[in-house]
């Protein structure tokens, strides 16, 4: 899913695109022309083609850069505890985003906010309490499937208990098996009965269940595509960990 420079596709990118590359994804510097002509000439070069934005609403807005976004962050729509506001807010996002022919938003984050000194997450999660995180996660979700986008849960396994930002850093997170079953994946349980078309994982290190980052972790890539065969079926087993 490579970024490229410019309002207009590179040569490179548009000869990618004919070969098969699979996604693209749009930051802002790409959206200051005429989005949906941009997004026309990609899906001209490849139909199949996703194009993807991370837009969440809040400070993170790819359309409505430094913090201008008319709609409200995950945090704000949490603590307003409405989970009909946030699948409208999920729908309105949605509707932007296929205005400009972008498929997909890199959202919801189901991350729990547990540490109030995380430098990343804060006001991007819903809440601090699994159920909740839950609740809008997958509210958002169904709200981007009533505009027809797909959906990106992240940042697997959670990134809520973390004190370093994993865009400068690599965080580790202490937690034992338990208490990121009862935490941390509640949220993308739900995600994934929500029908959440991706998941995104975070570049994050669990040593309760591998050395190697969640990002490149063969261990956490099979306990995710187990917790969402669980999701599918409503089994309550337990997770899998070895």
């Amino acid at each position: 899913m490579p970024g490229f420079l410019g309002t207009a596709p590179p040569p490179w990118l548009l000869e990618a695109c004919r070969r098969g590359l699979g996604s693209v994804l749009y930051f802002a510097q790409n959206l200051g022309g005429t989005p949906a002509a941009l997004s026309r000439e990609l899906h001209g070069a490849r139909p199949a083609l996703l194009i993807a934005c991370d837009e969440e609403g809040g400070a993170v807005s790819r359309f409505h850069p430094g913090g201008a976004s008319p709609h409200p962050s995950h945090g704000e729509l949490g603590a307003a505890g409405d989970t009909a506001a946030t699948r409208a807010t999920g729908r309105a996002v949605g509707e932007l985003l296929r205005a400009a022919g972008v498929d997909a938003a890199l959202a919801p984050v189901v991350d729990v906010a547990c540490d109030p000194d995380n430098p990343v997450i804060g006001p991007r999660a819903f809440s601090d309490r699994p159920e909740e995180a839950a609740a809008h996660g997958a509210a958002f979700t169904e709200g981007l499937h009533d505009a027809g986008r797909a959906a990106a849960a992240k940042h697997f396994p959670g990134h809520g208990d973390t004190r370093t930002d994993s865009h400068v850093g690599l965080p580790v997170i202490t937690a034992g098996q338990e208490l990121l079953r009862t935490r941390e994946l509640v949220p993308f349980t739900a995600a994934v009965r929500a029908g959440v078309d991706m998941v995104m994982s975070g570049h994050i290190v669990v040593p309760a269940v591998d050395s190697a980052p969640a990002s490149v972790s063969r261990r956490w890539y099979r306990l995710g595509r187990c917790a969402g065969s669980w999701a599918s079926t409503g089994s309550p087993s337990p997770t899998p960990w070895t």
